[in-house]
């Protein structure tokens, strides 16, 4: 969710979602939340909203990661103002129209190789600003070495075969 709407953690935690998306938004995600974690399995769906910080909100999914799990370790791929040595003001991410389908499927070659692990994975395209969240993951196991070498494998294959360039 945060990386959908580009909210920082500390604009969402602890806020009740009517305060982060305004009008009847906030029924329409509690109520996918709920049933993603009923059927355990991602839920997508399109929102047409724009949210408290101005940013319009096109295609959410939620994933339930916690059940059984003892442990979610998440990843956060941020901005930062360098790359090879040069400085960075901004980025734009571009991806090909095939890439959430091949993010997917990362996904879930990640967990056929670690049984009884969950995985959320997006990465954002289009223009970011320093500091904004490009890739996020989370990944929850029942320990806590199997989330930290799944999520491990996980980043590097996104970045290896994930058909998304920076500019």
């Amino acid at each position: 969710f945060l990386k959908a709407t580009g909210l920082t953690r500390e604009q969402v935690v602890g806020k009740r979602i009517e305060e982060v998306l305004p009008g009847t938004s906030h029924d329409r995600v509690r109520r996918k939340f709920q049933e993603a974690i009923r059927e355990r399995k991602p839920v997508s769906w399109e929102e047409d909203v724009t949210h408290l910080a101005g940013r319009h909100v096109g295609e959410l999914t939620v994933t339930p990661l916690v059940d059984k799990a003892g442990t979610v370790v998440q990843f956060a791929g941020v901005v930062r103002d360098h790359d090879e040595g040069r400085a960075v003001s901004r980025l734009e991410y571009t991806g090909h129209p095939g890439a959430q389908a091949a993010l997917a499927e990362v996904a879930a070659d990640i967990a056929s190789r670690h049984p009884g692990i969950r995985i959320a994975v997006s990465h954002r395209v289009g223009p970011l600003e320093i500091g904004d969240l490009a890739l996020v993951a989370s990944v929850s196991a029942p320990h806590r070495a199997e989330a930290f070498a799944a999520c491990a494998v996980l980043i590097e294959e996104v970045k290896s075969r994930l058909p998304i360039w920076k500019h």
